[in-house]
């Protein structure tokens, strides 16, 4: 009987000795790690043309999302972050400059993030680890998820509210996995 009872630790601990099993159940990132205070952290997207070419309907080419050192802060449950976004598009060079984002510690690895401008779309971060995150620009209608976009930068606060820039993005461009990468890749 207790022959039998071991077999399955023996085979934990075979799985973990071979790198196929944690050793500990693996915890959220937590804001800390994904933008710890006082340093810049960089996440990137990027989308080579044989991507694109398999995905036509994705106009999206590149993501970045950034912090710089005075915005990360971190304080308890309340966690927040101030973050950049920049968008390529795959028919532009130049990045297109989102207004921003306001981030708040919503559940566990997920953080809800509002756009920093007058009439703001949600748009919700998970922290897939301390080096990876996803990018969701879909917004919630109820239980539904219905296709977003980003407000484009220096836009709101003109004295004609309806003509801030949108852009609009269609369903192959609302989910995006990013990837930590050196400060320099976020300039």
């Amino acid at each position: 009987m207790l022959e039998a009872m071991t077999k399955p630790r023996h085979l934990a601990i075979a799985l973990i000795a071979a790198g196929l099993m944690p050793a500990t159940p693996a915890q959220p990132a937590t804001l800390g790690d994904l933008f710890p205070p006082g340093a810049a952290s960089c996440f990137v997207a990027t989308y080579d043309s044989g991507h694109l070419a398999r995905n036509p309907k994705q106009t999206v080419g590149a993501v970045r999302l950034v912090t710089v050192p005075e915005h990360a802060t971190t304080s308890g449950v309340n966690d927040t972050v101030i973050l950049d976004l920049d968008v390529t598009l795959r028919s532009r060079k130049k990045p297109f400059a989102a207004v921003g984002l306001n981030c708040l510690r919503h559940d566990g690895d997920v953080w809800s993030c509002q756009e920093r401008v007058c009439n703001p779309r949600f748009i919700e971060v998970t922290a897939e680890n301390a080096n990876a995150l996803t990018l969701d620009l879909r917004q919630r209608d109820g239980d539904k998820r219905r296709p977003g976009g980003l407000t484009l930068r220096g836009e709101c606060g003109s004295r004609e509210i309806e003509k801030v820039t949108r852009l609009t993005l269609g369903a192959a461009d609302q989910i995006f996995r990013l990837k930590r990468a050196p400060a320099a890749a976020c300039r």
